[in-house]
């Protein structure tokens, strides 16, 4: 959307800055938040299989 966002602002002449992240930087740190989750997810199911578990959630 950067892309298009930058033709429209040209366009209309206005002045305008794109993100400062660096782009390897959050697709990096997106792709291990999710590959995290994911691995997590996994554990916790065959925690539950294994249990015999057939709640998912557990109120402390």
């Amino acid at each position: 959307h950067i892309l298009r966002a930058n033709w429209i602002f040209d366009g209309q002449g206005v002045e305008h800055v794109t993100s400062p992240v660096p782009r390897n930087w959050m697709r990096t740190f997106w792709y291990l938040r999710f590959f995290t989750r994911e691995i997590i997810a996994l554990h916790w199911q065959a925690f539950q299989d294994v249990l015999g578990l057939s709640v998912t959630r557990v109120d402390l």
